[in-house]
């Protein structure tokens, strides 16, 4: 198998009903993001009307969801155009909508994001048609989630990941190995720990906290996963079990659309990261397409197919 390989497994989105094959597809984010613009593309070649928001609830896009005792109705105003929930076919998200920090003072502002966020939120979840990704709070308020948050789902669909321990005890961190990179639980940073100085500087930190530790590792390799469909940045020897695994947690995780770093560390190749947001920047340009129209049949749920120039 080559990095261009495509494999099929039971996909983890629900296809649209064939009475809304119609319908538009709405692409929430940035107009720079590159994933969000080749899935533009792949779906305008499938002679799909698509439309990107970068903010769907701000000018001149507005937003109406009434509720009564029999549920509820959210329809959207784009540029003058009424687009209910029934006639939205699926839904890329690619980013949070933002708010223009200007004239607002801090603590409005902030109140602001909350009920911006909450309303997003609540809309993807109302949502009957596909959405890529309908993310989970915890993930969506927490952009940068640490490889520890995702444990649990990595190991109940079996996807292999590095050792980490969590400790109070110099003794213990010594005993885990020689070199350790100090991973905080909450902060986006890391600290190779190798001197005599960062273990002392190792020793005063975890009198006060427990210090989270990996075992360093070297350059990694990226699994970008779109529904049943794995892509490599470079494929492993043992990518079939690998697959097979990382589409159990893309379907547990509720992600259609997740990317996991493997790197070789601890025995094996395991996985070092996730990121729920993914991007096209860790693929190769041969993937680019193939990954765009992936992303485009979730949308539209049209029967998996594998793209020209790509091996079944």
């Amino acid at each position: 198998m080559n990095a261009t390989t495509l494999r099929r497994g039971a996909s983890s989105v629900a296809p649209f009903g064939a009475d809304d094959r119609d319908g538009t597809c709405l692409i929430l984010g940035p107009p720079d993001d590159a994933l969000g613009a080749a899935v533009i593309e792949a779906l305008r070649a499938m002679d799909c009307d698509v439309r990107q928001l970068p903010h769907p609830f701000a000018s001149p896009h507005h937003c109406s969801w009434s509720f009564d005792s029999t549920g509820g109705v959210h329809e959207l105003l784009l540029e003058g155009e009424r687009l209910t929930a029934a006639h939205v076919r699926g839904v890329l998200v690619r980013g949070q909508p933002m708010i223009d920090p200007d004239g607002w003072e801090e603590k409005d502002l902030g109140y602001a994001y909350a009920e911006l966020h909450a309303a997003v939120l609540g809309w993807m979840h109302g949502l009957s048609c596909p959405v890529v990704n309908r993310y989970p709070s915890w993930t969506w308020f927490r952009r940068g989630p640490r490889l520890s948050d995702w444990y649990p789902s990595l190991r109940a669909a079996g996807v292999p990941f590095q050792d980490a321990l969590l400790t109070s005890d110099v003794g213990a961190a010594r005993a885990f190995s020689n070199v350790v990179v100090l991973n905080p639980m909450t902060a986006e940073a890391a600290w190779l720990m190798a001197t005599d100085g960062d273990w002392r500087t190792l020793s005063q930190y975890v009198a006060r906290t427990p210090a989270h530790l990996t075992r360093p590792h070297g350059p990694p390799r990226f699994a970008t996963v779109v529904g049943d469909i794995v892509f490599w940045s470079a494929a492993p020897e043992d990518a079939d079990a690998l697959e097979a695994a990382l589409v159990r947690f893309a379907r547990d995780t509720g992600l259609a659309l997740v990317e996991v770093a493997f790197a070789d560390v601890d025995g094996g190749l395991r996985a070092v990261g996730v990121d729920a947001f993914p991007t096209l920047d860790h693929q190769p340009s041969s993937n680019h397409a193939g990954i765009a129209a992936a992303v485009a049949l979730l949308l539209t749920g049209e029967p998996a197919a594998t793209p020209a120039g790509r091996l079944p």
